[in-house]
Parts: structure tokens; C-alpha cells; sequence
């Protein structure tokens, strides 16, 4: 089995945050990570192929506009509705999904994703999410974003 690692996780989405919407993240530490938002956009995806997991993307509602709207290509100003930014944290979970299963495995073993799933976090449940063995942290100008992979 190959090494399926929370650390890769974190580097992978760091790629891809640069490449699809142009902005840089960098892996944080979560012991220090303050709560800067009241609601969170949660995005699930499930794999199953030579291994199986989850990996949840949860994203502080205040920032998801912005990554939004460079990934859409939506000018400044123009009104982002609750349904773009929630189907853009999916597909940025979908693109991770996808670019991990590759760093891991290669291209050769097939992998089956489920569609992903939103779910709205509350700041109560934030600190449980980012306090779990699974998950760490990775920050957009001292924001930070929750990256969790259940194997």
C-alpha cells in the first residue's frame, strides 16, 4: 500500500490553490490557528479504488468568495451567489481528490470518487474538525483552511 499522508495532502492543495485560482497557501500550524469566521463551507469527497478514504476541504464562508471568484474569472464587484461559492469549494475538493490519488498511486490504478458533499460547519465544530488526528491546516494570508483525509 502506498503512503497515503496528510502532509502530502496539504502540499498537493497548496499546488493546485496556485494553479486554479491563483493563490498561494502555505501549510500552518494548527495548534495556532484562530478562528477568523463563524461558517465554514465543508466539501467531502469519498475514493475507493486499490485504497479507499475521504478527503473533506473546509473552507472559512469569508474567503470562499474570493477563491471563487478567481477560479470562475468573476470581476471584482460582481455578485457571487451562495450556490457558485459552495459548487466552487466542491470542484476544488473534486481537483484534490483527483491530483492526491495521482501524487500517491500514479495514473495507472482506476479509482471510483463519489460527487461531493456540502455541508455547512458551524464555529463550534471548527476546533473538533481541525483537532483531529486526520486533519491539518493550511492558510491563505493568515486564514486558515481545514484539510482532513479519513483512511
Amino acid at each position: 500500500m502506498k503512503k497515503y499522508d496528510i502532509t502530502v495532502l496539504s502540499k498537493t492543495f497548496c499546488r493546485i490553490l496556485e494553479q486554479t485560482a491563483f493563490m498561494f497557501a502555505e501549510e500552518a500550524d494548527k495548534n495556532r490557528c484562530s478562528l477568523i469566521d463563524n461558517s465554514f463551507f465543508c466539501s467531502t469527497i469519498s475514493f475507493k479504488g486499490p485504497s479507499e478514504g475521504n478527503i473533506t476541504l473546509c473552507v472559512p464562508e469569508g474567503i470562499s468568495s474570493e477563491i471563487a471568484a478567481n477560479i470562475l474569472g468573476i470581476e471584482t464587484g460582481q455578485e457571487i451567489s451562495g450556490q457558485m461559492l459552495e459548487d466552487t469549494v466542491k470542484e476544488l475538493t473534486n481537483i484534490l481528490c483527483g491530483q492526491f490519488i495521482t501524487d500517491v498511486e500514479g495514473t495507472v490504478p482506476v479509482f471510483k470518487f463519489s460527487p461531493p458533499v456540502m455541508k455547512k460547519l458551524q464555529r463550534e465544530n471548527w476546533r473538533a474538525l481541525l483537532n483531529s488526528a486526520n486533519s491539518t491546516s493550511v492558510k491563505i494570508d493568515e486564514i486558515p483552511l481545514i484539510l482532513n483525509l479519513e483512511m
